[in-house]
């Protein structure tokens, strides 16, 4: 009788262990997925803001130097999201391009305020502003989506059995992405 009781709660043991395994994983897996769909969002956005500067070009001469801040983060963020195109997740790398991205928003949002009515008044660059400002609300969304699935990650990397499958370097604490307002 003794073995029996033993047996069973060895299995439930091995049972919620394993359970654990296959929640990580798949969590790592989704964390993965949409910080990928994030990169490419970004991408999606920084290639646009050319465009928007090519619209913009006869307005821009006094704005030289905010052309300049812009087309600096772009590059700078860029070349982040485009690193995650071959590699997802890395902790440097998800904290980079969140700094990245920030220096692109605050770019943007100089430009905006520089520009102010003049933006509206020229139909393609307030055709491209339009559709660089969707794309940010999906990149919002997509973000916040990103930083739910790292949550429940991380709380159930440091549950007990979470803690019990994460002995191995497999499961690394994930990062989240990070934009402050």
């Amino acid at each position: 009788m003794f073995f029996l009781v033993l047996l069973v709660l060895m299995l439930a043991c091995a049972s919620l262990a394993f359970s654990a395994h296959q929640k990580l994983s798949r969590l790592q897996r989704e964390s993965q997925d949409v910080f990928f769909q994030l990169a490419l969002l970004l991408v999606r956005r920084y290639e646009q803001i050319p465009h928007l500067i090519d619209a913009l070009r006869a307005d821009l001469v006094e704005e030289q130097a905010a052309v300049d801040v812009l087309l600096k983060a772009k590059t700078t963020a860029a070349a982040f999201a485009g690193a995650m195109r071959q590699q997802v997740g890395g902790i440097d790398t998800v904290s980079e391009l969140a700094i990245a991205e920030q220096k692109v928003v605050e770019a943007l949002k100089q430009l905006t305020s520089l520009l102010g009515d003049r933006l509206a008044h020229n139909a393609p660059a307030a055709k491209i502003a339009e559709e660089i400002t969707v794309v940010e609300g999906k990149i919002v969304s997509t973000r916040e989506a990103y930083n739910n699935l790292v949550r429940e990650y991380n709380f159930l990397r440091e549950t007990f059995w979470g803690r019990l499958v994460t002995s191995r370097d497999s499961f690394k604490r994930a990062q989240f992405f990070i934009h402050i307002d």
